[in-house]
Order: structure tokens, then sequence, then C-alpha cells
């Protein structure tokens, strides 16, 4: 059963408490100078006290083909606060983390969260450092925390970051999945950490997966009431009526066990074919995470042998030789090359896209295609 629980007509910010009253009119509450950040988080307030049956949000473009406006019914918002509250046994008071980039579902639960529960949320605008002690107090316990990949790969290199990063009690990965070194540094840690899968069509996570402790596991286990299956593809096809009026098709590719959790295997969108040879590009990505250091990603371009031959992109050189060894002749990239940055997403997730069309760009202009030490320059 769901945690019983009305949202409440009074918010906490940063320990300072507001009623609705401080969203309805023409002055507007301290907090809302500190920043722009601080002010869409008022106009996110000020829209959950109107009288509106529905939220609007924005997907990350990862369901459908681009990022698009929802309007995310009430009730099934705070049936995905109850699920967050009861996996983790939240409750009035505890002290919340908002910290995520703007627009999306993930922010805009945190909110949420914050009040149908009655926790206290501390603001930290967008950045790659949240816990920095600048930005946030070391004397603020917390409770709850949402943090992107890149936010903790950046907290895990400066050690006042990392200690901070131990001691939240309940700490979520959200936004895209984390790299094989980061995950195991973080499986010593003695808090609890989660990776999840959701989106905004589901009102974010509708499944977790443990990173840290010794119960840490490679699957994700659905919560309640969500009910997976596979289509033809197979992808994933999620059945949660508490959070989605309708089963959302995904892109997806997934195993399914017995137990009801599940293994993601990549994106149908993501999958190269090479050869006849159908592999899937986070795959080899999992397989790259213990020779290349930085960031890197796994893409194609046409190829009149293969049809798609396999790219491997970096940041930083890499050694070929170490990169054939961990992979399958089949698995080996044709071609590889160097960008200043890997392009992401407004997410923070790889911008696969923009990498293909920088691919083939730099194909085009090059005539007869790109060299195995051919180099681009974002």
């Amino acid at each position: 059963m769901l945690a019983q629980c009305q949202p409440k007509q009074t918010i906490t910010l940063d320990g300072v408490h507001y009623n609705k009253s401080h969203f309805q009119g023409e002055k507007l509450p301290d907090f809302v100078h500190q920043s722009s950040f601080h002010f869409d988080v008022y106009q996110l307030i000020k829209a959950w006290f109107s009288d509106s049956p529905t939220i609007e949000i924005l997907t990350s473009g990862s369901t459908s083909n681009s990022p698009k406006a929802l309007h995310a019914d009430r009730t099934m918002m705070v049936n995905s606060v109850k699920y967050t509250q009861d996996f983790f046994q939240l409750k009035a008071g505890d002290t919340a983390l908002l910290n995520l980039p703007l627009g999306y579902i993930a922010r805009t639960m945190v909110v949420i969260r914050a009040l149908v529960i009655g926790m206290d949320l501390h603001i930290v605008p967008c950045c790659g450092r949240p816990l920095e002690e600048a930005r946030l107090s070391p004397q603020i316990p917390l409770t709850f925390a949402s943090m992107t990949p890149l936010q903790i790969y950046n907290s895990l290199r400066h050690e006042s970051d990392k200690a901070r990063l131990a001691t939240i009690k309940n700490l979520i990965v959200v936004g895209g999945p984390i790299d094989a070194k980061t995950e195991k540094i973080l499986r010593t840690f003695p808090n609890n950490i989660y990776s999840t899968y959701g989106m905004a069509e589901t009102l974010t996570h509708i499944a977790f997966r443990r990173i840290s402790g010794s119960h840490a596991s490679d699957r994700y286990m659905p919560l309640e009431q969500v009910f997976l299956s596979l289509n033809s593809a197979g992808a994933l096809v999620i059945n949660a009526p508490l959070v989605a009026a309708q089963p959302v098709s995904t892109k997806d590719l997934a195993e399914i066990f017995a137990d009801g959790s599940f293994k993601l295997l990549g994106r149908i969108d993501n999958v190269i074919n090479s050869g006849g040879i159908k592999v899937s590009a986070e795959y080899i990505e999992g397989l790259l995470q213990p020779v290349i250091e930085g960031m890197f990603a796994i893409s194609s371009i046409a190829d009149p042998k293969f049809g798609q031959a396999i790219v491997l992109v970096t940041e930083k050189e890499v050694n070929i030789r170490l990169v054939n060894q961990c992979l399958p002749a089949y698995y080996r990239p044709k071609k590889v090359i160097q960008l200043d940055e890997i392009p992401l997403t407004k997410t923070e997730k790889i911008n696969r896209g923009l990498i293909k069309q920088l691919l083939h760009n730099a194909t085009l202009e090059n005539g007869n295609g790109l060299n195995a030490d051919s180099y681009l320059k974002n």
C-alpha cells in the first residue's frame, strides 16, 4: 500500500517556512531574488498552489523523438511522490537537495515531493559541484538528494565533496547511467545509493537498482503496481496505472527476469548494424569503460562495405591496442575520432544525434571518409 498523504499548503525552503499566500499575491517572497533558478522554483510552486488539475513538464526526448511539453495529472504526481516516500521512508521535516537542470521531470518532482511530504528543500542553482561548501553549508544534513552522473563524477574528484556525498542518507542517480568506474567507487559508500529508471511519461522513476553496499545489483526492480513487458522489438512497455494513464512504449531494450527485475541492454535507436551484425552502442561502451579515461561514446558512420562502421569518439587519446583487446572482432571500432568535448543534452546525457551529425559532416568534408587517426574539433 502506498503512503497516505495530502499535499501541504506550505513549503519549507532553506529552513524558511512559506505558506500558500506567499505564492498568490503580487509581492514576491524574498528567496525569489537570489537567482533565476530560484525564480523558476517559485513559478513551479505557484503553479502547484493554483487550481489547475495539471502541471506542465518537459520530456527529455528519450522516449519521443524530441523534447516536448506534457501536462501531468496532479493526482498521479502525488502517487509518484508516495512511491518515493514509501521506498525511502521519507517524512515531514526531512531535508532534500534541489540542484537539477531546470524544466525537466526530475527537478519538478524534487519540488513536488517537498510540497507533498513537507520536506525542507535546500536550493542550489544547477551546477557541476552542488556539494561544494561555498554552495551548500556542511552543517546541513541531507536526507535525500537526486544528482546526475556528471555531478556525482565531479563530486568524487574533490575530497570535501566526496566526503559530503557519503553523508547523504538516500542518494539517487537520475538522468542517465553512471560509468562502471564511478559505480565501483560508490559501491563502497555507507549510504543508500540507487540508480533510477523512469521518464517524464511515468512521472519520474518506476524502478530502482541498488548501487552501494552488499546488495548492489545490475538489475532494476520495479515498484508496486508497475507491470513490465517487452514488445516485438525487445523494448520495454511500462504499465503503471498509478502514474501513467496509458501504457508507455519505450525504446529501451531489456531482459526481464522471473522475479520481475530487469536489465537494460541499450536503446533501439542506438543499435548499429555493421556488416549484418547488430550491436548496441551502450553495450560496447560498457565493455570499454575499464580501458578509457574520461568521456567517450560509440557511434557510427555510413560505410560502403559494412553499411555502418563503428566509430569510437573520445575526448582523450586512447590505446587502440587495449580497446581491441577487450572487444570481440565485430565490436571493434573502424574509426577513432577525438573531440574537444563530448556533446551532452540539457539533461546531461550523451547527445548521440549531434555526434552523428558531426561525424556525417566530417565524412562529407573528407570525401573518402574518416581515418582511424582523424581528429575533429568541436
